[in-house]
């Protein structure tokens, strides 16, 4: 995983796909459960941080128009194409 918010999107879709899987019952299926709940914990800090990020960028662009959005949010991640009109439309 190369954390970027698209990997973690990727990942947990995986989790998703395992707990759909009709083949894994049983131990293998709690342990699955058990294993996604944890995954979505994490994953819902990870957002939650996102959004922090994001909004700082919304008000820091609006204050400087030649604000530089954190890599955290580049649309894949570091070196990514930057994105000049956070939250305008």
């Amino acid at each position: 995983m190369n954390n970027t918010l698209l990997d973690l999107n990727d990942f947990l879709f995986a989790v998703l796909d395992k707990l759909a899987d009709d083949d894994v019952r049983g131990d293998d299926l709690t342990e699955a459960l058990r294993r996604a709940d944890g995954v979505v914990a994490v994953a819902t800090q990870i957002n939650a941080a996102h959004n922090i990020a994001l909004g700082a960028a919304k008000l820091a662009s609006g204050i400087n128009p030649d604000y530089k959005m954190p890599d955290m949010l580049m649309v894949g991640g570091k070196g990514a194409q930057e994105i000049k009109t956070v939250g305008k439309k």
